[in-house]
């Protein structure tokens, strides 16, 4: 049986075509590799050139990714703080339409929301013992360091602060000038007033309410302020303010 020649002719040209598209993906697969293979030697060269830092330019380079690290923070607070408020404003916004007979609630928003933004414009003006003075007010309406677990960066979520800003103001105290003992600071003042104003408590509950979370660190701590333990403290004071009452 014969083949028609047109049938022959169909036939090779498809072989043809497959034969072209055989080598055209070759040739693509080749110009892929070698593109990878380049690109590995780029990579490999360039771990080869950072392995030659020296501990200097490592310091300076981990300085620098850390400060553009907290700038980014501080924009990221900046942009959820303003969100907040955007979001006050609308709700004091639906407010006023909705409940136009409600005068004084919505001056009570309106001077919360003004407060709120005065707070985020007054801490970036603030000197460094300002800002402290600030940060002292604010540990004791919070209460943030009666939590025995808080770290940083729980604190700086609280105050709306940067880590590094909370850490420069602590830097002008006198003494307590670092995070761990301005905690304690706090705790310890804080223990003083319920040994006093709860005379009932147990030390336990008094070390427990004032953030220390063992009972021992807390009676290890305040012996070593005050050179008396906490009960002797709390005799001693009482002591005194039952002479101050009978003079």
């Amino acid at each position: 049986m014969s083949i028609d020649s047109s049938v022959l002719q169909n036939i090779t040209i498809i072989l043809l075509i497959i034969f072209v598209a055989f080598i055209f993906t070759l040739l693509l697969a080749l110009i892929v590799m070698r593109r990878l293979i380049n690109h590995n030697t780029h990579l490999m060269e360039e771990m080869h050139d950072e392995k030659k830092l020296n501990k200097e330019g490592l310091e300076k380079l981990e300085n620098v990714k850390e400060q553009l690290n907290e700038e980014q923070h501080k924009r990221d607070e900046m942009e959820h703080e303003l969100s907040i408020v955007q979001e006050k404003l609308k709700s004091a916004q639906l407010f006023m339409g909705d409940m136009t007979g409600a005068h004084d609630a919505v001056q009570d928003s309106a001077q919360a929301l003004k407060n709120d933004i005065n707070q985020v414009l007054n801490t970036e003006r603030m000197t460094d013992e300002q800002l402290m003075a600030w940060i002292d007010r604010r540990f004791d309406e919070l209460g943030l360091h009666t939590n025995p677990d808080i770290k940083l960066k729980d604190i700086a979520t609280a105050l709306g602060l940067t880590q590094r800003r909370i850490l420069q103001a602590l830097k002008t105290r006198t003494d307590d000038n670092t995070l761990a003992e301005y905690l304690t600071t706090k705790r310890l003042n804080t223990a003083c007033h319920l040994l006093m104003e709860q005379p009932n408590w147990k030390i336990e509950a008094v070390a427990s309410e004032a953030g220390f979370g063992a009972i021992t660190t807390f009676r290890t701590i305040f012996r070593k302020h005050f050179g008396i333990s906490p009960s002797q403290y709390r005799e001693k004071k009482r002591l005194i303010e039952g002479a101050q009452i009978d003079n």
